[in-house]
């Protein structure tokens, strides 16, 4: 996952995106070829990465949520989805959190009036120099 949310900070380019995942497809249908599955190769190419509010990559800082104690409170609103992944834009106006759902695995979930985190390990975020960007040279 780290992988994965360390790239939202540098996607290319809407073309650069939609002719990376056509060219997926392209190699995914080849490698299907002549297996009995129904495959569609004349749909569309949808980018959702303004639908998941990555258009500008992730908030320029965040923090993660690591881990859960017993009896933790988790608030904040959340932004849409990425996959698993939710960011939780917090009452106060804080840094958001990142929340990868499969923590909330047995736990209840219920609305609850905004309120600070508590048992909650978090680690700290920040957007990276960009990859061609120099650095400071004194």
């Amino acid at each position: 996952m780290r992988a994965k949310a360390e790239q939202w900070w540098h996607l290319p380019g809407a073309a650069e995106r939609r002719a990376r995942v056509a060219g997926a497809r392209a190699a995914a249908l080849q490698l299907l070829a002549g297996h009995p599955l129904t495959t569609y190769p004349d749909g569309p190419v949808v980018d959702h990465v303004e639908l998941f509010g990555l258009t500008d990559g992730p908030p320029p800082s965040y923090r993660e949520v690591t881990a859960l104690a017993d009896g933790a409170t988790v608030c904040g609103v959340l932004r849409p989805p990425i996959g698993r992944m939710v960011f939780l834009d917090q009452p106060d106006g804080g840094e958001p959190l990142l929340l990868d759902t499969r923590r909330l695995t047995g736990w209840a979930l219920r609305a609850a009036a905004p309120a600070p985190c508590s048992g909650v390990e978090l680690r700290p975020h920040r957007r990276p120099p960009a990859p061609d960007a120099q650095g400071a040279l004194f």
